[in-house]
């Protein structure tokens, strides 16, 4: 999603009168819908999306004061060069590669620093180190990047990256920070190269058990943070509009309960000033139930 805070009607939300009849995948994705049998495409329409005509976003992010970016995730964020080098050893194609000046964290990154009046980064840190797969500074001004090629889902906050911590570290986690990331399919991407390479069946299922006993685990580590709360804990606000800290756990909940195939709870939203996004009908009545 884009965040935008011009109002004007060049930058409308929806999509142009022309273009209503059209389906998502239709509007954005025509190439393809051109070849549904080689690429079946998803249906973003069953979300009911109010989707911008410029096919960028939404829209609907207020975000306001930032005072400092930081760009986690993988090899989409850190960006490939095109050094014309064989990148296969970190899960890249043949042929892969950006030029610098095109890189998605590069170019959002201007865009950023006039839209919130922060420092841009230097030119330096568009460049890639190609020996570790990060952005060749880590830091420069108001921006940082933690990404990595490669990176799976789990490096963002575990052991040896981290990247959350090592980019917010204790002592700047006062400031207002924008966090842009990106996450690709490295954790499956690793399980089937290993498969494809002859990997034992019994290895494989460890390494899939693994992955199950991380998400155990931050479910665990919620759950003892939890029995520690008083009710005034319980009802203390975040920095979510309109969401307090027992409303973050119904969220966490509720997601997993529509993910198992629970119906959603049949509660009215009407009235709640702080839902503004698309998604809210799906994530929203958890919290309000």
């Amino acid at each position: 999603d884009s965040a935008d805070d011009d109002d004007s009607a060049d930058d409308d939300d929806s999509a142009d009168d022309d273009d209503s009849a059209l389906t998502v995948g239709e509007l954005c994705f025509p190439a393809v819908l051109e070849a549904p049998d080689e690429v079946p495409g998803p249906d973003y329409d069953q979300y009911d999306l109010t989707l911008g005509s410029h096919c960028m976003g939404t829209n609907h992010q207020d975000i306001e004061d930032v005072e400092r970016v930081v760009f986690i995730g993988d090899s989409v964020t850190v960006g490939v060069p095109s050094l014309g080098l064989d990148l296969a050893s970190w899960g890249l194609p043949a042929g892969a590669g950006t030029p610098e000046a095109d890189f998605y964290r590069t170019v959002l990154a201007d865009e950023l620093a006039s839209e919130f009046g922060l420092l841009a980064p230097a030119a330096g840190w568009a460049f890639v180190d190609i020996i570790n797969g990060v952005s060749l500074m880590q830091e420069s001004n108001d921006f940082a990047s933690c990404a990595k090629w490669g990176a799976r889902n789990d490096d963002i906050l575990q052991p040896p990256h981290e990247q959350i911590q090592t980019c917010i570290p204790a002592d700047r986690r006062d400031e207002n920070t924008l966090v842009i990331m990106t996450s690709g399919s490295n954790d499956l991407a690793s399980l089937t190269q290993n498969a494809v390479d002859g990997v034992p069946e019994l290895d494989l299922i460890a390494q899939s058990q693994q992955i199950v006993d991380e998400f155990e685990e931050q479910w665990r580590t919620s759950a003892e943070l939890a029995d520690g709360f008083s009710p005034e804990d319980w009802e203390s606000a975040t920095a979510l509009p309109g969401w307090s800290v027992k409303d973050n756990y119904s969220h966490m909940v509720g997601t997993e309960a529509m993910l198992r195939g629970e119906p959603t709870p049949d509660v009215s939203l009407e009235g709640l000033d702080h839902l503004t996004a698309p998604s809210s009908p799906f994530t929203e009545p958890a919290v309000a139930a």
